[in-house]
């Protein structure tokens, strides 16, 4: 579901996940890592605390159903919180 970067600082998250659909798909729209980049998140916890974690979108779009995968994406996540 899409967001306005309003919204994103009016409820100050802790962490932001994020999932770059563009990417996965090989459309030639702008970065999600440039999206994000701006004032209203840079004002965030989860930016100020460097927890602004970008996932690996193939894995999640295109093959989140192998166990292979799945196994990558939970990697990812708790390699992201333990830091």
């Amino acid at each position: 579901q899409a967001v306005s970067y309003e919204y994103i600082l009016e409820t100050n998250p802790d962490w932001i996940f994020v999932v770059d659909r563009d990417a996965a798909i090989g459309q030639q729209a702008q970065p999600a890592a440039a999206l994000l980049d701006n004032e209203l998140v840079r004002q965030t916890k989860a930016w100020k605390d460097g927890h602004v974690v970008y996932l690996d979108s193939a894995k999640l779009y295109l093959t989140a159903s192998g166990l292979k995968s799945q196994q990558d994406i939970v990697d990812q996540l708790t390699q992201a919180l333990e830091k």
